[in-house]
């Protein structure tokens, strides 16, 4: 009975199910914990015009005017996410705070479809897989995905942080047919929408830099006892500049390099180039080359020394002589004071 119980196999309708109910019963606390989620940190910033507008309007389409109106002040005063700054401003909360759990809602409810659809066109009608093998498949991957997401609140309880990243996660998959033509408006306008968020990451690195250069600063003061920030971020624009001018001379000489010839028709219309030596060119030196200095750049970051212990460290040495130099320069004022005194 034993051995006939070991050689027994779980059938793939039974494997289908099984990962059905770990997929239902693992969404089930996500979707229950967000009638406790409410608004926080950029999710008030980010909607303060919308929601006074809706405050004293009471109008959904003067509330997305205003949306609009704050999406174009945000791109001229800070940064150009034209999409992620709309959304924001209209999350679930401008309308009510206990509106709050449709951001829940909405993040996770789009995750699932973005995969299931990802999914559904590459196993079954790509390669041709049956029902119960796509079924399995999505449940597993999703599963995997919501477990061990990196951050589950910002993932899918924060709608102004996941909005840039988990809402629009589906805009990689191709909903109005299977070539851009078949669609050619619906499509160009998704190619638009999503060519917005893939400026994302850069943000990324707008971050981390000056993150990195103030731990740098510290590193100095620590080593050295002297922090050279006016010195050290004179030199650091200047070669920001240096840099900026070399790749827009190099941007116009590589097309020289590669022989670039612009194709016209008789009526000076522009054609596409066709020669493959100009156009192994163009994607070696647009395409390859920028990604190679790229990676370069995130190889460089395995050789950065201040973190972990070493970090830790600095931090807690330098609180002691910055507190040691302040006690220092109070005893030399009431040594002063003092003396003048007398």
């Amino acid at each position: 009975m034993r051995h006939a119980l070991a050689r027994r196999r779980l059938s793939n309708r039974a494997l289908m199910w099984l990962c059905v109910a770990a997929l239902l019963l693992s969404l089930m606390p996500l979707y229950a914990l967000s009638a406790y989620n409410h608004a926080c940190y950029d999710d008030f910033g980010f909607s303060i015009r919308t929601h006074d507008t809706w405050r004293e309007t009471g109008s959904f389409l003067e509330t997305v005017r205003a949306a609009v109106q704050n999406t174009v002040s945000i791109r001229d005063t800070w940064e150009g996410t034209y999409t992620t700054s709309f959304l924001s401003a209209l999350q679930p909360a401008l309308f009510g705070e206990d509106l709050y759990w449709v951001t829940t809602a909405l993040l996770l409810t789009f995750l699932l479809f973005a995969v299931w659809f990802f999914l559904r066109q590459t196993l079954v009608r790509t390669l041709g897989a049956d029902r119960q093998a796509f079924w399995t498949a999505f449940c597993a991957v999703t599963f995997v995905m919501v477990q061990f997401v990196p951050e589950l609140s910002e993932a899918f309880f924060w709608f102004n942080g996941g909005v840039a990243y988990t809402l629009l996660f589906i805009i990689g998959y191709h909903p109005f047919g299977q070539t851009f033509s078949d669609h050619y408006v619906l499509n160009l306008i998704w190619v638009i929408f999503g060519l917005t968020i893939c400026g994302l990451p850069n943000k990324i690195i707008q971050v981390v830099g000056p993150i990195l250069c103030a731990e740098t600063f510290d590193y100095m003061e620590w080593k050295h006892g002297l922090r050279n920030e006016a010195l050290v971020t004179t030199v650091q624009g200047y070669f920001t500049k240096l840099s900026t001018s070399i790749t827009g001379w190099l941007s116009g000489m590589v097309l020289t390099w590669i022989n670039y010839v612009p194709l016209t028709d008789s009526l000076g219309n522009a054609l596409p180039q066709t020669d493959p030596t100009v156009l192994n060119g163009i994607w070696a030196v647009f395409c390859i080359l920028p990604a190679l200095a790229r990676g370069l750049y995130g190889l460089s970051f395995f050789l950065y020394p201040i973190h972990g212990n070493l970090r830790n460290q600095m931090i807690a040495e330098l609180a002691d002589i910055r507190a040691d130099r302040l006690a220092e320069q109070e005893a030399a004022r009431k040594a002063k004071l003092e003396g003048g005194e007398e």
